[in-house]
């Protein structure tokens, strides 16, 4: 699994904007994790909105982006900087 987890549901109309962002993005690794596909991992997760963006360092959460909604173009600026650009 990449140390970017994107949590999103094939419903929700914000994870669709930031699933196009990360299609956009050839060079970066993510994780799409649908919510309702994978209760578990959503409850050890500790995931209480979507679309939710986890990035690790390693093995313990970094920082979060909760219940994210935005333009393409802020995704991408977000996106770019977790990815150290």
């Amino acid at each position: 699994m990449s140390r970017v987890r994107v949590f999103t549901a094939e419903w929700c109309a914000p994870c669709k904007v930031l699933k196009a962002a990360l299609e956009a993005q050839d060079d970066f690794e993510y994780t799409l994790i649908d919510v309702d596909e994978d209760a578990e991992l959503v409850e050890a997760a500790w995931i209480r909105g979507i679309p939710t963006v986890i990035v690790c360092s390693e093995s313990e959460v970094a920082s979060e982006l909760e219940r994210f909604v935005g333009t393409k173009a802020t995704v991408i600026n977000i996106l770019e900087v977790l990815n150290g650009r």
